[in-house]
Parts: C-alpha cells; structure tokens; sequence
C-alpha cells in the first residue's frame, strides 16, 4: 500500500532565471524525487504513463503544456516580478471598499497604472492576433 504523502505547502519562490535555483525548486517540491521513483518503476511505471499520455484526448494537454513551457522560459524575470507584485496589490484591494468613480479616473495619472494599462494593451493585441 502507498505511503501517505507528507507534505507543507511553502511560500511562493521568488522568480529566478537561473539553472541552480530551478533545480533546488525542483527538490524543495520534491519533483525530483517523484521523478527518481518513476524511474526507479522501470518500463512498466514509464510504459503506464506514456500510455495515459498517448490517448487523443491527452494530446492537446501535452502541446499546451510544451508551449507553457517556451513561454516560461521567454518571459523576462522583470514582468514576472510585475506580475507578482500585481497579484499581492489585487489580493489585498479584494478585501477594502471598491473605489468610486473619480478615484478610478484619478489612478489614470499614476505613470505606474498606465504602464500596467500599455502592457495589458500589447497582451491584447497579441491575443487579437492569435
């Protein structure tokens, strides 16, 4: 019988482009680990999985999950970092009073707000494109 996984979920890693830093993630999740024992289950772990993935309706969730990876590793570490900042102010702005609608108008004279609004702009034009 399996073992019980033990496991605490940590904080989020800060994003990094560097080899070393992937693989301590990699072992701090225990990724590698789960790896090592697949490939310690031999063909018959490995026939199992590749079977599961070979199945038509598996075959676009493996293409999505190559192409999310050429995209993680083309993102540049300074929007990543946005990205997560943008995510903890969203997160804390969820719990206070919405703003009204001169306070909506007024956050269009930060430089930061409108920086956010060009970038959101290139991503939906990108997506219009697609």
């Amino acid at each position: 019988m399996a073992k019980p996984l033990d496991y605490t979920p940590q904080a989020a890693l800060p994003a990094s482009n560097t080899a070393s830093d992937l693989l301590q993630a990699l072992e701090e999740h225990r990724v590698l680990e789960g790896l090592r024992l697949l490939v310690e289950g031999g063909s018959e772990a490995l026939a199992l999985l590749l079977n599961h993935w070979n199945r038509p309706e598996n075959q676009r969730s493996l293409e999505n999950l190559a192409r999310l990876v050429q995209l993680i590793t083309h993102l540049d570490a300074r929007l990543i970092e946005g990205l997560n900042r943008g995510l903890q102010l969203a997160s804390e702005r969820t719990s206070t009073e919405p703003p009204g609608t001169l306070e909506l108008l007024r956050g269009f004279n930060d430089p930061e707000v409108r920086r956010g609004l060009y970038v959101l702009q290139g991503l939906l034009k990108g997506l219009g494109r697609g």
